[in-house]
């Protein structure tokens, strides 16, 4: 582009009767507030040392008119019969680039300013009214007097994905930019890039926060009282997320509780009505709409055949009224190992996830990004695919790319020891496995339930990491111990420093 006295131009001999009589009041006006730096320069061609207007009739009228002593040009090479097709090309195509049209909204919209002054009212009386309709969108003001065939939310979505292009942090190669004005993508798609990293980018400070540096929660109950009658202190609609390890079916007789009031004492019809009852109350009541039902529950082996634990239970959940979302393996790595069995060796537990309504319950996309590794965007046909180096939080949890399978070791008999050497739980659980679903199901400063508490691996990976607890348990060794544990999370006695947690997710 250069600079050169307004006398020196001429409108080219061809297009004398094309573009003599032409109406440029409206652009004495623009040209008289904005000045050319939110217009495209003038187009013209050389001619025997003669330039020659092919496009800006317009804008040259006006910078008369305004006595503007010089004007921007652009000097193109035209041959000489193709002048008429050429003016009329430029007049009937997009004639600015979207960089130019970006450049050109910056400083309509810098001059606009951003509240409804008298500015916008004077550009309003000088064009008789003509903007009447666009005074309270300053988008929709600066798109027309810039002639720009956009909506509102289309120039703002173009100058955002303007700004994510500019700013050299955010991970991305290439331009949006770019591919929109020669590869064909839709500003609308590339806004949606552009959105997508941002929440990916917000939700992975919130994640790395959480596992390194989290805001322990001092907000805890424990409540020495039989679940059965945990509907009797729970709160209506208080409840985030409930996940529960329910007591093995015949595995075990559990310390300090009468056999009466094991649920794993019961026959097998008794035991799955007993985990639906308890349910009922969470699904009516005391659930948010928005929240899970979680049951870890495992399969026992009886006489050389599997009692179908888990497929029972859910069936009975589902004709109770939950919607049942998935089944999530947990994979030991350390499994007890059945004698007299003729087959395969289990070694899984299952984590059946329920839900009031599927459409509605809450649920983290969370992933981590790998920090050596930037975001690009492939063109398969006419689509476009962003290829994204954040991962989904499950594969961090082993290291393996997993979906639906949680690997720990059973659990580390330290953890124990530094609260209480002399404690002793039938059935301990490594916090790994609570805390991919805390994580998932709920937000920091939400609440999570526990209708059989034991030991408190569950609420302690849920304090940990931000979030309320409310526990229940009929054995007093096992209250005792919960308070102990949740003491020193909220006391902040226990250092969290870097431990099998943190590794897990982290790299």
């Amino acid at each position: 582009m250069k600079i050169i006295e307004t006398n020196k131009l001429l409108i080219h001999p061809k297009l004398i009767d094309l573009k003599s009589q032409i109406n440029f009041n409206k652009m004495v006006v623009i040209l008289n507030e904005f000045g050319f730096r939110a217009r495209t320069p003038i187009i013209v061609t050389k001619e025997d040392n003669q330039l020659f207007i092919i496009d800006g009739v317009r804008r040259w009228y006006a910078a008369q008119q305004l006595n503007l002593v010089k004007v921007p040009i652009q000097i193109v090479s035209i041959d000489e019969g193709d002048v008429f097709i050429e003016s009329i090309l430029r007049n009937t195509t997009s004639k600015r680039s979207y960089k130019e049209i970006i450049e050109s909204l910056k400083v309509v919209l810098g001059i606009l300013g951003t509240s409804q002054g008298k500015k916008r009212v004077n550009i309003n009386e000088l064009f008789k009214g003509d903007f009447d309709n666009c005074l309270g969108d300053r988008f929709k003001l600066a798109g027309k007097i810039l002639d720009i065939d956009m909506s509102a939310s289309l120039i703002r979505n173009l100058l955002k994905i303007d700004e994510f292009d500019s700013n050299s942090s955010n991970g991305f190669r290439g331009s949006l930019l770019d591919k929109i004005e020669n590869q064909g993508m839709k500003i609308s798609k590339a806004f949606e890039i552009v959105d997508r990293v941002k929440k990916e980018s917000t939700v992975n400070s919130e994640l790395v926060q959480e596992l390194t540096d989290p805001i322990i929660s001092t907000n805890y109950q424990i409540h020495h009282l039989d679940n059965k009658q945990a509907a009797s202190v729970l709160e209506p609609n208080s409840i985030d997320l409930q996940y529960s390890s329910p007591d093995y079916f015949e595995a075990r007789n559990y310390r300090g509780v009468a056999k009466k009031d094991q649920i794993g004492q019961l026959d097998l019809e008794s035991y799955i009505d007993s985990l639906v009852n308890l349910s009922i109350p969470f699904r009516d009541r005391i659930l948010k709409e928005s929240g899970v039902f979680i049951y870890n529950v495992s399969d026992i082996i009886r006489e050389n055949q599997s009692l179908a634990i888990p497929q029972r239970l859910t069936l009975a959940m589902v004709e109770a009224g939950w919607h049942f979302i998935q089944e999530v393996k947990w994979v030991k790595e350390n499994p007890t190992p059945i004698f007299k069995f003729n087959g395969f060796r289990p070694s899984t537990e299952s984590i059946l996830i329920f839900t009031k309504n599927p459409l509605k319950f809450h649920w983290r996309e969370l992933r981590i990004m790998n920090d050596n590794k930037s975001i690009s965007v492939s063109k398969s046909g006419s689509k476009f695919v962003i290829d994204s180096p954040n991962k989904r939080l499950t594969d961090y949890v082993s290291n393996k790319n997993v979906l639906d399978l949680i690997q720990t070791p059973v659990f580390n008999r330290k953890e124990f020891d530094e609260i209480d050497p002399n404690y002793k739980h039938q059935a301990p659980q490594n916090e790994l496995i609570p805390l991919n679903f805390i994580l998932h199901y709920t937000d920091m400063g939400m609440t999570v339930c526990d209708l059989f508490g034991g030991s408190g691996t569950t609420g302690a990976a849920a304090l940990k990491h931000g979030r309320n607890v409310i526990t229940f348990d009929l054995d007093q060794t096992n209250i005792e111990f919960m308070s102990k544990r949740f003491s020193r999370i909220t006391n902040k006695e226990e250092k969290y420093s870097k431990n099998v947690i943190q590794e897990a997710f982290l790299y």
